[in-house]
């Protein structure tokens, strides 16, 4: 077996054992816990789909959201029942997206970077107390997540390579993205910032870009050597005395340190130290706001967002620690 083989054989392994691990933390408990009101906007479109075809509620109203995610879970409501005490198979299809949209992210975050990206990315997501919440929940929120991950994915792909395959699954993981959620539509402006943005700074024939690129090259040029500029403002090259081989100051040996000016790198212990500080001051801040039981609703998003902050800081350090965020990556 080739290095690249074995390569792509061990990232295979490490993403299916990761999954495997993710798919037992997110199908942990999902029958046990109560159904809560927009649950059960969803369950009730999905009953009406079984009797009527269509998601109509209660009140004769239309209900459009998750139209995708309510067929689904009609179809498996049909195939295996639904008991509102332990309401598994509504389930289900949050627990199956939500799994896909942490494979979607690897995918999108290995094109955009590189593996070892990916894989932190996918762990700090498979981590995610939000997204475990919602993978447990019968609402269309993972599949929203993994469409429009994909969407994504494929508008990269297309924008690279112009292949046409791209550009129908970018419009078709869209389509699903909305039919999981109308509030997709959000997003629309950021493809098409994408699409602008890559066509005009891959075009060879714009002359705004043209220009930039020549007053960048011009200033970095006389950014290199100031003291020669300063010295002799007026001074021509073709005035200039000619000076000896010998006497010559050799450019190979003044461009490292030139280098390691202009490049300064923070130290990964200072960043380790910040990133520590900042989880402290977190979680006193989470420890401090969760004594008020006059607001128990805020409570628990407080709890949410000190747990994704920390998270974030662990990794994070991981990160720092393993090299991961380094040029040579």
């Amino acid at each position: 077996m080739s290095s690249a083989n074995k390569k792509k054989f061990s990232t295979g392994l490490i993403v299916s054992l990761f999954i495997l691990f993710f798919l037992i933390l997110r199908g942990y408990g999902i029958e046990h816990s109560s159904l809560w009101i927009d649950e059960g906007y969803s369950i009730n479109a999905s009953l009406s789909i079984l009797e009527k075809g269509v998601p109509i509620l209660d009140s004769e109203s239309f209900y459009r959201q998750g139209i995708l995610y309510n067929y689904i879970s009609a179809g498996l409501m049909a195939l295996f029942g639904f008991d509102a005490f332990s309401p598994t198979t509504a389930r289900i299809p949050a627990l199956f997206f939500g799994i896909l949209s942490i494979f979607s992210l690897f995918l999108l975050a290995k094109k955009l970077f590189n593996r070892n990206i990916a894989l932190l990315s996918s762990l700090l997501l498979g981590f995610s107390t939000w997204h475990i919440a919602w993978s447990q929940q019968a609402r269309g929120y993972t599949g929203l997540m993994f469409f429009t991950l994909l969407s994504f994915y494929f508008l990269y792909i297309f924008l690279e390579d112009r292949k046409p395959f791209a550009l129908f699954f970018f419009t078709l993981s869209f389509l699903c993205a909305y039919l999981s959620h109308t509030i997709a539509f959000i997003f629309i402006p950021s493809f098409l910032i994408i699409f602008i943005a890559h066509t005009i700074l891959n075009s060879k024939s714009s002359n705004i870009i043209t220009t930039l690129k020549s007053f960048i090259t011009k200033n970095n040029s006389h950014s290199d050597h100031p003291s020669r500029h300063s010295e002799h403002p007026s001074r021509h090259p073709e005035h200039t005395p000619s000076r000896h081989p010998e006497h010559t100051p050799s450019c190979h040996s003044e461009a490292p340190a030139e280098e390691s000016h202009s490049h300064p790198k923070l130290s990964p212990l200072k960043t380790i130290v910040t990133l520590f500080s900042l989880a402290v001051f977190c979680y006193i801040t989470y420890t401090s706001l969760s004594s008020i039981t006059a607001y128990g609703f805020y409570k628990d998003y407080i709890a949410f967002i000190s747990n994704e902050m920390l998270l974030f800081a662990i990794f994070s350090i991981i990160g720092i620690i393993l090299g991961i965020f380094s040029e040579k990556y």
